[in-house]
């Protein structure tokens, strides 16, 4: 899952995390808080997006769930060719 900073693809951390409570412990510690302006972004995933929007949401995160049909529709706008997990959460970010 990259991490990015502003307009541009600037990867502040990669990490992949196990999809339980341990995974999203470490997930905070990553993360900054106190007076960071940080939104959470995420895509919609079925059901599998829901225990870490709810986790994220419950520590006090703002996190916004997307659609996946208007983020591969935004990505087409862009020309891009490929579809990868990294560059989903670029185009997310």
């Amino acid at each position: 899952m990259p991490v990015v900073s502003g307009s541009k693809e600037e990867k502040i951390f990669v990490v992949s995390l196990r999809m339980n409570k341990s995974g999203f412990e470490d997930l905070l510690r990553r993360l900054p808080y106190s007076d960071t302006k940080l939104l959470v972004g995420m895509e919609s995933t079925a059901c599998y997006h829901l225990p870490l929007f709810s986790y994220l949401a419950a520590q006090g995160y703002p996190v916004a769930i997307i659609n996946p049909l208007l983020m591969n529709n935004f990505a087409k706008r862009s020309l891009r060719k490929t579809k990868t997990d990294k560059k989903d959460a670029f185009t997310i970010a």
